[in-house]
């Protein structure tokens, strides 16, 4: 279980406990990078050296540690291709319509450059939109950087079911690079297989937590915010279940966005399990968040 985050040397670091079968697990996090620009501006996985969070004498041997390849991949991954001299991760990222709110967690597609796991800029875009069919930039910041155009097209997999095909290339025609090379032998990605793909990975990283006696896998986002997701055993231990249609059930069942605490007694709702209502909250005796049951 990871649960610090930190940037030592592009590396978002997650520290925690290992604690089994408790209602209540603790997670250490003494950092926490925000980005206040919105989400289709450059979203930074480094630069955060200046937080007034940031814990300077902290090392990278202190702790587990979520990698640029756990939070975005990388080349030889499903999902990252090579566009332009740039390598681009297309991943799925989970939003939540409210953050007091169980319900409402959807998925959209972020592509990010991670050419420099210091300096990582993407965009997201809803699922099937069109609005990637405009030329746009990774990063705002430099007008003169390479355009992108994100396409989704129908196909049909071998089963006979319908399936979207995530389409990215470079905008200019005129410039070497544009058709992206996949360093996964594959030709395509697909939405069916980015769900599966990002299901096993969580899956494989074994960052399990229990809940009100249910068994979760833990995981975490950066984009934004920094988030904690937590995903119900009983989808991930069951991936070859959710064949065709079903992929797009493969999907967190609680989400946290994190944010800086302004008491010691800071709480973030995480969501419903089994009936009881849960939260983070920040224990600022010991710098660290604990899950623990809401106040109503």
């Amino acid at each position: 279980m990871r649960a610090l985050i930190l940037l030592v040397a592009g590396t978002l670091l997650f520290a925690g406990n290992t604690a089994h079968a408790q209602e209540k697990q603790s997670f250490p996090l003494e950092s926490i990078a925000l980005d206040s620009r919105s989400e289709l501006h450059p979203v930074l996985a480094g630069g955060i050296s200046a937080s007034p969070f940031l814990r300077t004498s902290y090392s990278a041997s202190s702790g587990p540690a979520y990698t640029t390849r756990d939070l975005f991949g990388a080349w030889g991954d499903y999902n990252v291709v090579f566009i332009n001299g740039r390598k681009i991760a297309v991943t799925l990222r989970t939003r939540k319509n409210s953050p007091n709110s169980s319900m409402g967690l959807y998925e959209e597609i972020g592509i990010y450059d991670i050419s420099n796991p210091n300096d990582i800029h993407g965009r997201r875009f809803p699922l099937y939109s069109r609005d990637g069919s405009d030329p746009f930039l990774l990063n705002d910041d430099n007008p003169d950087g390479w355009r992108y155009v994100l396409d989704f097209v129908d196909s049909i997999e071998q089963s006979g079911e319908y399936d979207t095909v995530v389409g990215l290339r470079g905008a200019e025609p005129d410039r070497p690079g544009n058709t992206p090379e996949y360093g996964f032998g594959n030709t395509e990605i697909t939405l069916h297989n980015l769900y599966r793909q990002r299901a096993q990975k969580i899956r494989d990283l074994a960052d399990i937590v229990w809940i009100n006696g249910e068994k979760f896998y833990q995981s975490a986002e950066s984009a934004e915010k920094h988030s904690l997701l937590f995903w119900s055993a009983d989808v991930l231990e069951n991936i070859d279940a959710y064949q065709g249609n079903k992929a797009h059930d493969l999907r967190p069942e609680l989400m946290a966005f994190l944010e800086s605490p302004t008491s010691s007694d800071f709480r973030i709702f995480l969501g419903d399990v089994r009936g009881q209502k849960y939260d983070l909250r920040w224990n600022g005796a010991i710098n660290q968040w604990d899950i623990v049951p809401s106040y109503d």
